[in-house]
């Protein structure tokens, strides 16, 4: 009866247990990371009796956690997603808004501002315009201080949001750490599967929660603990070892491990949770939008001081500055932040936007070599590419140019392995400031004026440009230039002059002359911005060649020896070499061949003149005059030089060779415009001859002997028109020095001129000293709305800023829709999980009858152990 009795007391027992645990069940089912517990049970080791074995009833083998480790590991990594997409969308989401608000945004602003120019343009003596394009600059320059402000508030949210985190992180972790030491401890406990099972679903939590906040990596160990890595492998919790996270002052999270002198910046390896969604929110959306803003406010500032700088105000004197200097010293040395593990104090720089149109939307990196040899590079962040290397040289300051930035190291100990971060646009929208005060002094009026002289006869319209450079040197401190003539020497050559005396118009210095011009089609009468001009004057350019006695009428060689040049294309803002061409001429070549070879390499235009003058015209006393032949083309016998100037003048072969002579009387000057060579032949009675000077003032006296022609020839000078990244140079010096004075052509501004001019047709341009009446610089300023000034492709500024909104839009769209889709994927996954290890009420009851039954029914085998010990007992009374 033991046997039976026994086998009811297990039975007993174990549907007690069960019992219990589903009782336990029941009463965690809402308890947040409880997995659903089940009594496993196993029959009792059979005992031997008379020769057969008969079971002994059941026992405990364990309470098992219902667990699935793929399905608790999904959920980790959808918690991860979700947490990281939901924080994401969150901070994105202001900024959108914040962009779209017509109280905050620059749309309206932008519109408000050039409309009021346009206004102001159209009556520009009125005042109450002019007060309003004030009033608008001032709206314009406050929307960019809100933006920046809110953009900065925003910044101090997402160090808010990762402090926080990183606070529970850490508190995760150590607990974490402290569960795998009692695990580990329990592990091989007999009697510890209960409390074991509630620290691994105590863990599994805390591990849950973990992911909430950043991406995690768990692998679990043999003795039960388990290790947990973030980013590319960092880890945070081995064993019952946890490291500490922290947030620098710079906004960058560091592993601080036991033992380790200094935290290890992981920053940019972090993924997942809260914390990588602010930090992907704050590098891929609010920083660029920041530096976009930024170099939108640089646009705006620059290119309207530059243009109201061209201008002329109400008191005749040249525009200043609408809006605050974004260079400024003060504001420049703030865009270069020292590394918080540089070494030593800070050294002083610099950082200076030359022009925000082609500047990159990208934070830099100013590294210097751990070697010790002064060497650093800048390293580009959007992309990693090195922008420029370099090397401290000398004493300070030192300038490096990159990307259309200047950096200057000014002062301070760079040691090595120092870094600093440059951050060019970043605080620009936060200077954005109106310094104008005065209506008054809004500049609308052009600095120029133009006149056509009433004797032309030609249909050539003068049109002035853009004033590119007020600063040019040729306006002066009383943005006062000197006054021009544009005369036109033939239908297709004009010259530039200096009309300070109109009765004696003088070359400017270059001279800018003997300059062709195509007839029905607008031409710029100027060099462009930056434009240099190199002026061959070798030793042999322009010289009088050998006098020889020729028996025919025809040309000598002019004596010029070849000669190789070399143009190099300079990034003009950085100095780097971008290409290089050469050309070699032949020997004896025409200043007019060598000009049209050097006009077929890129950044040359090349025009030629050939000049010298003829002097002392001596008849033998005959009465015959004097035979002369120019170009191979006999004159004649002439008396006098007037006399020869028009027989020249005269000359429809030499007029077709663009060859001109003038004379006063007692010095002819003879010109061939297009720069052929000048051959000068003198015959006729002995002692007949005429005297030949260069431009240098070398001279030779042509004799007639009575048999054959006296000759001389003269070559002619090029003057080769440089764009701003081209260099010319020779290896040689001959007819260019080697290393040639490359001199400013531009004058800082533009004309342009439609029409067929003719002949000695003039166009004066002058100072507009009243600036009263006038509009074209106030609609040039209005036009800069809409013309295409930043980007790739060039945008205009409203599109600029339509783009930010637009992109920023972009991403929040695709940010909810990539939320909303990891919701659905954590909901699944959590479903999954809660499919094993959730309890199921329903379940869980119908396991109360059952168990209920079975316990029940074990309770009848003791009464029916009982009443067969009765009966045995009975039997043997």
């Amino acid at each position: 009866m033991a046997d039976l009795f026994n086998i009811g007391l297990a039975g007993l027992r174990a549907q007690q247990a069960a019992l219990a645990v589903t009782g336990h069940n029941i009463t965690n089912a809402e308890t947040p990371g409880y997995s659903r517990q089940r009594v496993e049970l196993a029959p009792q080791v059979a005992g031997s009796q008379g020769g057969s074995f008969l079971g002994s009833g059941v026992r405990i083998a364990q309470v098992a956690r219902l667990s699935d480790g793929f399905a608790v590991a999904q959920v980790r990594m959808d918690t991860s997603l979700f947490a990281e997409l939901s924080t994401f969308h969150s901070q994105i989401g202001q900024i959108e808004g914040l962009l779209l608000n017509d109280n905050s945004g620059l749309d309206e602003a932008l519109k408000g501002f050039f409309n009021a120019i346009q206004q102001a343009s159209n009556d520009p003596s009125d005042s109450a315009s002019r007060q309003m394009v004030l009033s608008e600059a001032e709206r314009l320059s406050g929307r960019f201080q809100t933006l920046h402000r809110r953009f900065e508030e925003q910044r101090d949210s997402v160090a808010n949001v990762v402090s926080t985190a990183l606070v529970r992180v850490n508190e995760l972790t150590v607990g974490i750490a402290e569960l795998n030491t009692r695990i580990a401890g329990l592990q091989d406990t007999a009697n510890g599967s209960g409390a074991l099972n509630h620290m691994l679903d105590q863990r599994d939590e805390m591990l849950r929660e973990l992911a909430k906040y950043v991406n995690v990596k768990v692998t679990e160990q043999p003795d039960g603990q388990v290790n947990v890595f973030i980013g590319k492998g960092q880890s945070i919790v081995l064993g019952g070892q946890s490291a500490e996270l922290q947030q620098t002052p710079q906004g960058h999270v560091a592993l601080r491990i036991d033992g380790q002198r200094e935290p290890t910046r992981i920053t940019e390896f972090l993924t997942g949770g809260e914390i990588g969604g602010a930090l992907r929110f704050r590098d891929q959306v609010l920083d660029p939008a920041a530096d976009q803003l930024g170099r939108l406010a640089f646009a705006v500032s620059m290119e309207v001081n530059r243009l109201h700088a061209g201008g002329v105000d109400q008191r005749g004197e040249r525009g200043g500055d609408v809006f605050a200097d974004l260079n400024a010293p003060e504001l420049a040395r703030g865009r270069a932040v020292a590394d918080e593990n540089n070494s030593g104090a800070p050294g002083v720089m610099s950082l200076t936007v030359d022009d925000p149109r082609q500047v990159p939307i990208s934070d830099y990196e100013l590294v210097f070599d751990r070697s010790g040899s002064g060497a650093f590079f800048i390293r580009r962040g959007s992309d990693g590419a090195v922008v420029s290397k370099g090397q401290l040289a000398g004493p300070l300051p030192q300038q490096v140019q990159f990307d259309h930035m200047t950096l200057t190291l000014e002062s301070g100990d760079f040691r090595p392995g120092d870094v600093y971060h440059l951050q060019p646009l970043r605080g620009a929208a936060g200077a954005m400031d109106r310094v104008l005060d005065d209506p008054s002094l809004l500049a609308l009026a052009g600095p120029l004026r133009t006149a056509e002289s009433p004797t032309n006869l030609g249909t050539g319209t003068l049109e002035l440009g853009e004033v590119f450079d007020p600063d040019h040197p040729l306006f002066g401190d009383d943005a006062a230039p000197p006054p021009l003539l544009v005369r036109f020497i033939t239908p297709t050559r004009y010259e530039i002059l200096d009309n300070s005396d109109p009765a004696d118009p003088r070359p400017l210095d270059p001279p800018l002359s003997n300059l062709p011009y195509t007839p029905g089609q607008q031409n710029s009468l100027l060099p462009g911005p930056g434009a240099t001009v190199v002026r061959f004057d070798g030793a042999q350019a322009g010289q009088l060649g050998s006098v020889t006695t020729e028996a025919t009428l025809g040309g000598s060689p002019n004596g010029y020896p070849g000669q190789t040049f070399m143009v190099t294309q300079r990034d003009p803002a950085t100095g780097e070499v971008l290409g290089q061409q050469s050309l070699t001429i032949d020997a004896d070549s025409s200043a007019r061949t060598i000009a049209a070879q050097l006009s077929t390499l890129r950044g040359v235009s090349a025009t030629a003149e050939t000049e010298l003058s003829l002097s002392d015209l001596v008849d033998d006393g005959t009465g015959d005059g004097v035979g002369i032949a120019i170009n191979g083309i006999d004159l004649g016998n002439v008396g006098s030089l007037n006399e020869l100037a028009d027989a020249i003048n005269a000359n429809d072969a030499l007029t077709a060779l663009g060859i001109q002579a003038s004379s006063d009387g007692g010095t002819l000057r003879l010109r061939a415009l297009n720069g052929d060579d000048l051959t000068v032949q003198v015959s006729g009675s002995a002692g007949d001859g005429v005297t030949v000077h260069d431009l240098d003032g070398n001279a030779v006296t042509l004799s007639s002997s009575g048999a054959g022609y006296e000759t001389v020839t003269v070559g002619g000078v090029v003057s080769a028109w440089l764009t701003a990244d081209a260099e010319l140079s020779s290896p040689t010096s001959a007819l260019m020095a080697a290393d040639p004075e490359h001199r400013r052509a531009d004058l800082g501004f533009q004309l342009f001129l439609t029409g067929r001019p003719e002949a000695g047709d003039s166009f004066t341009v002058e100072h507009n000293a009243s600036g009263i009446g006038d509009n074209r610089n106030g609609l040039r300023l209005a036009e800069l709305l809409s013309q295409p000034l930043l980007g790739q492709p060039p945008r205009s500024l409203i599109d600029d800023y339509a783009n930010l909104v637009q992109s920023v839009g972009v991403l929040a769209s695709q940010a909810e829709i990539s939320r909303d889709a990891a919701g659905a994927m954590l909901e699944q996954s959590t479903n999954r999980r809660e499919s094993v290890a959730g309890v199921n009420l329903d379940e869980e009851a119908a396991n109360l009858i059952r168990f209920e039954q079975a316990y029940n029914a074990a309770s009848q085998i003791i009464s029916v152990a009982r009443d067969t010990f009765n009966t045995l007992l009975s039997a043997v009374r």
